[in-house]
């Protein structure tokens, strides 16, 4: 299940997925249509995957990875084309 709002017939603003049992799976913010803003997804047990933020469609800054409990694992940086600079 997904819920977010659209203008003209694209996803704009907030767009939250949910599993089966309510639980949030991924928070990603569009504009008109394409993933611009944060995103954040979590695991099926509820803790935090990754976050990150995109401009225009691409992953941009640092983006953060984590285990199967949510510990930091590994960041990763961006350039504004989305071309990974480092990852560590």
């Amino acid at each position: 299940l997904m819920e977010g709002d659209m203008l003209n017939g694209q996803r704009h603003g907030l767009w939250v997925a949910y599993d089966l049992n309510g639980r949030v799976k991924s928070r990603n913010a569009y504009v008109k249509g394409v993933l611009d803003g944060p995103s954040t997804v979590f695991r099926e047990n509820g803790a935090l995957y990754y976050e990150g933020q995109h401009a225009h469609g691409h992953p941009v800054g640092t983006w953060a990875f984590h285990d199967d409990i949510g510990t930091l694992v590994r960041t990763v940086e961006y350039d504004s084309t989305g071309a990974e600079i480092n990852g560590k």
